[in-house]
């Protein structure tokens, strides 16, 4: 069954949002590892830990990136099946650049060498040899 623009665009969010999760758990990790958290007891209603609170949200961030690195590993190798039908190579790496690493077209443009104007054009008519409207 073919590719859906839905799915490129499916594939693209999962792709940053993975970056985001990992983004978050590095920089709680380099709090604590960095001292920055300290463990604080209070007086009164309970004791804070906020190295114990980073630590649970640092399990519940891994949780979520394992379920959402799962959809989309799945999602990218199907989309980059269907790109490597593509005869262009130039529209398979621009392709690839947005829908499978999920960059924005400023990045594709960067990594491309070409203004963005001209991907978005290639991306396009990538689309079109993929048969994605």
């Amino acid at each position: 069954m073919p590719i859906t623009r839905d799915e490129l665009r499916d594939c693209a969010s999962l792709a940053r949002e993975v970056d985001r999760l990992k983004e978050q758990i590095l920089r709680l990790r380099a709090r604590i590892e960095g001292g920055s958290l300290q463990l604080v007891k209070t007086t009164g209603k309970g004791d804070a830990d906020p190295v114990g609170t980073a630590v649970s949200k640092i399990d519940e961030l891994c949780e979520r990136l394992g379920g959402e690195l799962s959809r989309y590993l799945e999602l990218s190798n199907r989309v980059d099946a269907e790109i490597s039908g593509v005869d262009s190579v130039v529209q398979r790496v621009i392709l690839r650049l947005r829908y499978v690493d999920g960059l924005r077209w400023r990045d594709v443009s960067e990594k491309a060498h070409f203004s963005v104007r001209w991907c978005r054009e290639l991306c396009a008519r990538g689309r079109n040899a993929l048969g994605v409207a």
